[in-house]
């Protein structure tokens, strides 16, 4: 995944992006292609062009009024209000952006271009874009929000046809997506390094997870055998545990292969035009279509929050085993005292977070029987919705992981402790549960780190 794996590192970077120039020599026919179009021959209507937008489409503007349509489109869809997306995602919407006019068919003048790639990278530029404006048909009010910004940070005169470039488009949906990966992987890799710990106290035996080591899969098998390590071999005369808990190889393939999935998505939208209208020189026409919906990657996101939830209730039910008086060694609720109370609420504070979230993240499904504009918009992915919904799931497990840690070092600290599980490897995590507050600073550190050897890195 190339180009995934480049605009990640040009993110970090804060790098001004380099405009090839055959790119460029497109960009700037293409522009002369929509100015021929719009100039003469004005009987072609050109969307948000040469005629208004939304179910005002009809309406054709007089001829040579192309800059004042562009100033009016930004001006009368710029109305989000709070909450704002944040700055790391804001800067994830724009080099999307950017990536998306490099790309071409939008018709953006290469003047406007060099001041996006140029203007995405200062750090001091930090619009705010309204996160619940849209249902991603198009995402034109966040979308009129950043180029209304953009536009007066670098004081660039808008011009025929630069509205639609400017606001159109799958970027604000997909540089959302894009923004959350890397912490959705962390999260998955601190899972693993969690349960690994858990597993040897609950009594999991590697045999739990026998029926994955066949996958075709090698790296979701080399993942497996990392969770298999410390683990007896064979369960022998025990009890089996709860089957929410061995089926934890089973949620992780799911998660696994849905964030997979994810990644693949968001690769494949970086490298497609995105935007309405688009041009093409060989077309004597602008190209009306729908590129800016990117309905399979919300599709793929409501998969990868289910997957999510998964975990979030294999969390809850193995820390309910772990604290039921059923573990070896391990007395009810972790009261070694007999007038303790333990860790009696944790499990029911896990059980409320879950049970939020799930309530909250349904329903999903795109919309396609709502409309907008008389009709004229009826479909609607509702993708950034999803995106916010998959950042709250994000959000959920690193509570849950707090939570889990904090009870598997009150565990290891309690006095009837003989036999520490804590590998040597997890000495520093093992320092920073004392305090849960510390564990909270450090999991929300490890979980946001952008250059982290991930055990879910598909790129």
């Amino acid at each position: 995944m190339s180009v995934l794996r480049k605009i990640l590192g040009q993110i970090s970077a804060l790098e001004i992006l380099e405009v090839p120039i055959n790119s460029k020599n497109k960009i700037k026919m293409e522009r002369g292609h929509l100015l021929k179009l719009a100039r003469s021959f004005p009987e072609i209507r050109i969307y948000g062009v040469n005629t208004l937008t939304g179910h005002r489409d009809s309406s054709q503007i007089i001829k040579g009024n192309g800059a004042n349509i562009s100033r009016e489109i930004i001006r009368s869809h710029k109305i989000g209000i709070e909450p704002f997306f944040d700055q790391n995602q804001v800067i994830s919407i724009g080099y999307v952006k950017a990536h998306s006019l490099i790309r071409g068919g939008t018709g953006v003048s290469p003047e406007l271009l060099n001041q996006v790639v140029n203007t995405i990278a200062n750090p001091m530029f930090a619009p705010k874009l309204p996160k619940r404006s849209s249902y991603s048909s198009g995402d034109v009010i966040p979308g009129a929000h950043w180029a209304d910004e953009l536009i007066s940070f670098c004081k660039y005169d808008l011009q025929t046809g630069d509205a639609l470039a400017l606001i159109n488009g799958n970027f604000i949906h997909l540089g959302y997506a894009l923004s959350m990966l890397q912490k959705i992987e962390n999260i998955g890799s601190l899972f693993i390094e969690s349960s690994k710990l858990l597993n040897q106290k609950i009594g999991l035996s590697a045999i739990n997870f026998y029926n994955h080591l066949e996958h075709s899969d090698n790296k979701f098998v080399l993942l497996i055998k990392y969770l298999q390590e410390g683990l007896p071999d064979e369960v022998g005369n025990k009890i089996q545990v709860p089957v929410s808990i061995r089926a934890q190889g089973n949620q992780l393939e799911s998660f696994y292969f849905t964030l997979k999935e994810f990644c693949q998505e968001i690769e494949t939208l970086l490298s497609k035009k995105s935007g309405n209208p688009l041009f093409d020189l060989k077309i004597h026409s602008s190209i009306s279509q729908a590129s800016f919906l990117a309905h399979m990657l919300s599709l793929r996101t409501n998969s990868l929050n289910d997957s999510l939830c998964a975990l979030m209730a294999n969390m809850y039910h193995r820390n309910s085993y772990l604290l039921s008086g059923k573990v070896h060694g391990i007395p009810i609720d972790g009261a070694y005292d007999s007038a303790s109370l333990g860790l009696i609420q944790y499990p029911k504070a896990m059980a409320a977070l879950v049970e939020r979230h799930m309530s909250m993240a349904a329903p999903r499904l795109p919309s396609y029987l709502a409309s907008t504009s008389y009709g004229v918009e009826n479909f609607w992915t509702m993708g950034v919705n999803n995106i916010e919904k998959l950042e709250q799931a994000a959000n959920v497990m690193v509570e849950l992981l707090v939570m889990e840690l904090f009870i598997l070092g009150y565990l290891e600290r309690s006095p009837d402790n003989s036999e520490p599980a804590f590998p040597e490897a997890q000495k520093i995590l093992f320092e920073k549960t004392a305090n849960i507050e510390d564990l909270r600073k450090y999991v929300e550190k490890l979980v946001n780190l952008k250059h982290s050897r991930s055990l879910f890195k598909f790129y």
